[in-house]
């Protein structure tokens, strides 16, 4: 079967202000003769000036196919929620322990619907951190993503299952106050700009991060992440995803959710190789990002 008859985010990008240099392979002929050029593309965020980590193992904006299944009429609270932005900043953590769902959604402390309670989220430890900055017309977001040192606990091995960051290697991170000092040092002025958050299970992400800020002696960041929270973008929203099933014509109740990889294979935004390269938290944050500003461009096409 030949390709499908789309045009890609490449073709549509073409003509945009704002692109990244792409990242030559490693050992590439591009790589050897090129290898100054990593550092010749424009940066549009001056606050990201160390270079930031590329995963290759997600698809580049231009490598991915835009779906276009017939877009529905926008209900008013999925319009309120992905109306407003320019900007996105993908989020993402990993854990030492796997979360414990509870059986049906339950309201998080953002405003958000969640399936992990708070009881969880005291218990999980954050030993990863990434996160994803780009706007809309962005070919690829800017990415950091750093391990954080285990203090007082251990990785467990199913997580690293999930993850495959085993003890050994949190062991090799930063401290929790370095990473989360240098997060709220890129995400927080550009929040403050407009700029707004997202993730797939945003309360999930956020509750985490909030609970290591408080263990990090970070208190005075509670109140100000807690209103870029509140503004974010949930992928995994009840609505959103229902809204998205009905674009494709799927029939589900609205209460089962999707997984990240399931949400972003169905729309066409990567393949089902690519997603077996995830759980890890730079790369998930790029496609948080990747997903976020692909409903937000369908809501605003409706």
């Amino acid at each position: 079967m030949g390709p499908p008859s789309v045009m890609t985010v490449a073709e549509q990008t073409e003509k945009r202000r704002f692109t990244f240099p792409t990242p030559p392979k490693t050992g590439s002929a591009t790589s050897r003769e090129g290898s100054s050029a990593k550092t010749t593309g424009k940066r549009k965020f001056a606050l990201l000036t160390q270079a930031p980590k590329i995963v290759p193992t997600i698809p580049r904006a231009s490598e991915c196919v835009t779906n276009r299944l017939p877009i529905l009429p926008v209900p008013r609270g999925v319009q309120r929620r992905l109306a407003a932005g320019q900007c996105f900043i993908g989020i993402d953590v990993e854990t030492h322990a796997k979360a414990q769902p509870v059986p049906r959604w339950i309201d998080g402390q953002f405003g958000f619907k969640t399936k992990v309670g708070r009881a969880c989220l005291e218990e999980l430890r954050v030993i990863e951190l990434g996160w994803s900055v780009g706007t809309l017309d962005c070919e690829q977001p800017l990415v950091k993503s750093y391990l954080i040192q285990p203090d007082g606990f251990e990785v467990s091995a199913d997580a690293t299952e999930i993850h495959s960051i085993s003890h050994s290697m949190a062991v090799g991170g930063r401290p929790l106050r370095e990473v989360l000092e240098q997060f709220v040092t890129d995400v927080f002025p550009l929040c403050k700009s407009g700029a707004r958050v997202v993730a797939h299970h945003l309360e999930f992400d956020a509750g985490l991060l909030r609970n290591e800020f408080v263990r990090a002696g970070l208190d005075h960041c509670i109140e100000e992440w807690s209103r870029i929270v509140r503004e974010g973008v949930c992928t995994m929203d009840p609505d959103v995803v229902h809204w998205c099933r009905e674009s494709m014509g799927i029939d589900m109740p609205r209460f089962i959710p999707w997984s990240l990889e399931r949400l972003v294979i169905e729309l066409r935004l990567t393949n089902r190789a690519t997603v077996q390269n995830y759980h890890r938290a730079g790369e998930d944050a790029r496609m948080h990002w990747i997903l976020g500003c692909e409903l937000v461009r369908r809501s605003r096409s409706a």
